[in-house]
């Protein structure tokens, strides 16, 4: 278990120092223009503005979020926690504000709300935390806007 949980988080820090490491090569580029710098330039990418959902607005786990069981540190032993773990290079996580969150991601029904889940996790850790991790999980992408269903008539065209 040590092992796995040392080589996963190995392999997620150095695809997160590529992306920085690409980033500060393209920032040499723009006073050291040569060769060596610009082979391993990559732009910077632009940061996006991101707004939280209406209060009815559905939403759901974001695309590639999974909730799964992974070697943590807990303390000073390692040990087998359900972690949130995003589909990008970031490290899956168990712990955030002192709250385990994979219980707070599992309670999510499938027809949940903004105003649903800030109620729901609100009873389990408090008004201020749970709207601090859910501003964290909106922004992080973990939590994203479910499309709605046409429930029109039998014409209407379902959207996905």
């Amino acid at each position: 278990m040590v092992e796995t949980f040392l080589n996963r988080r190995t392999q997620r820090r150095a695809a997160r120092h590529t992306g920085w490491t690409a980033a500060f090569y393209a920032d040499a580029t723009v006073v050291y223009p040569t060769p060596f710098w610009i082979a391993r330039a990559q732009p910077r990418p632009a940061p996006q503005r991101i707004s939280l959902p209406g209060l009815d607005e559905p939403i759901g786990l974001g695309m590639g979020v999974q909730i799964q069981s992974e070697p943590c540190p807990v303390g000073d032993h390692i040990a087998m926690r359900r972690v949130v773990a995003p589909s990008s290079a970031a490290e899956p996580v168990a712990f955030a504000d002192g709250i385990e969150i994979a219980p707070l991601f599992d309670a999510l029904a499938r027809d949940t709300t903004f105003r649903r889940t800030l109620t729901l996790w609100s009873r389990q850790v408090g008004e201020a935390r749970a709207a601090r991790l859910f501003a964290w999980a909106w922004r992080s992408g973990w939590l994203a806007p479910v499309p709605q269903r046409n429930t029109g008539g039998s014409d209407a065209p379902l959207l996905d």
